[in-house]
């Protein structure tokens, strides 16, 4: 299960599962937080404001070609719906997962 606060190493595990097809995901498109910081380097400071940030500094590519930044989007989007409680959401997750499974013979 994913959705936009999956990031770092549980957004590139997803990645790596569906790129591998391994696993599908479930839920919603993660954070894209993409490779983030490899190797150590002094922020960037403007010079009028003295703001001081960083730059992520890798590039991870993913098999389709794409740079995992873009979010990887949940092979069965499940969004909340208003009012649900956490235990309706499970259950249509569960439906979902169901519906996806080969029938038993």
């Amino acid at each position: 299960m994913t959705d936009n606060r999956t990031f770092s190493a549980a957004e590139m595990f997803a990645a790596t599962m569906k790129d591998n097809g391994i696993a599908r995901t479930l839920g919603a498109r993660t954070g894209g937080d993409g490779c983030g910081f490899m190797a150590k380097g002094d922020p960037l400071v403007l010079a009028h404001s003295q703001l001081r940030f960083r730059i992520p500094n890798c590039l991870r590519l993913r098999a389709d070609g794409t740079d995992e930044v873009a979010g990887i989007a949940a092979d069965f989007p499940l969004a909340p719906m208003k009012g649900e409680s956490s235990r309706g959401r499970a259950a249509r997750a569960l439906g979902v997962i169901a519906g996806d499974m080969p029938s038993a013979r």
